[in-house]
């Protein structure tokens, strides 16, 4: 994941709540740190942890990033690269635009008329949607099985294309490793 807070609260919140099948599904957030949150980044940190263990067949790899325009203009060719180069090794991406906190916001809301390239946009629309948010910690209202199933209805509702190569803004892709994670469609 990019974050080093936001996404691994997220994951683990999904565990702690019982909103995942834990019996048959271990989570392994791997975390590339604050300075090295670029998608390439992100792909060689999974590339490191894949030697650390023992992959099984059964085994997904998943990347999940953000378009995040701050990042300056090669963000862009960097995330097709990235893109490619997974899908070259039979692996996932999440990709959001413009940030995580969209899929978050959809758990709650699915007004994404204000939001702007810039996340903040997103961050302040989540706040007025559950009256705070703090990215260290997963909003309750973000912790229900209904929470879910509306953000991944609402994500598959804004990806018009989901084979390009990024989703469009705004819209995120976390609803297609939700949907595996909850075993809702096949890969």
């Amino acid at each position: 994941v990019e974050g080093a807070e936001t996404e691994p609260a997220y994951f683990r919140a999904l565990e702690e709540s019982d909103l995942i099948p834990c019996h048959r599904v271990k989570l392994h957030v791997v975390s590339p740190g604050q300075h090295a949150s670029a998608p390439l980044y992100i792909l060689g940190a999974a590339e490191a942890e894949t030697r650390k263990i023992a992959l099984q067949p059964y085994d997904e790899v998943w990347l999940v990033f953000d378009v995040d325009e701050r990042s300056g203009g090669g963000r862009l060719q960097q995330i097709i690269h990235t893109v490619k180069d997974a899908q070259n090794r039979g692996w996932h991406v999440a990709i959001s635009n413009p940030c995580f906190e969209l899929w978050l916001l959809l758990h709650v809301s699915n007004a994404v008329a204000g939001v702007t390239p810039l996340g903040e946009s997103v961050t302040g629309l989540l706040r007025a949607a559950i009256g705070g948010y703090s990215k260290r910690a997963t909003p309750a209202e973000c912790r229900t099985a209904e929470a879910i199933t509306r953000a991944i209805t609402a994500a598959r509702s804004l990806d018009g294309d989901p084979d390009a190569l990024c989703p469009p803004f705004p819209s995120t892709r976390l609803y297609l490793l939700m949907e595996r994670l909850r075993n809702e469609r096949p890969s």
